[in-house]
């Protein structure tokens, strides 16, 4: 949704339960082993992948995935130059 907030609001009304987490979302090129590669990157440094959803987007696979600790996973982002997306790269 491009509005998080208003979509919180909407299933609250509804009594359904959820939490707001942030989240990583990498975009990768669409090349065999490149997704498992990524995510070593992040379990090498010793994080755990407490979720992680992929898909493809325009021509690119994307991971989202929310880390034990999501400081150290942006540091990783930043030493691999990996692209990270925002919510705003993902409207349809």
């Amino acid at each position: 949704t491009q509005d998080p907030q208003a979509a919180y609001e909407a299933l609250k009304k509804h009594s359904l339960t959820m939490i707001m987490s942030e989240v990583l979302a990498i975009s990768l090129v669409n090349v065999v082993g490149t997704a498992a590669d990524t995510i070593s990157l992040f379990t090498q440094e010793g994080l755990n992948i407490e979720y992680l959803y992929s898909f493809m987007w325009h021509q690119n696979g994307i991971l989202i995935m929310r880390t034990n600790d999501q400081d150290k996973a942006m540091e990783i982002v930043r030493k691999h130059q990996l692209h990270c997306l925002e919510s705003a790269d993902l409207k349809f």
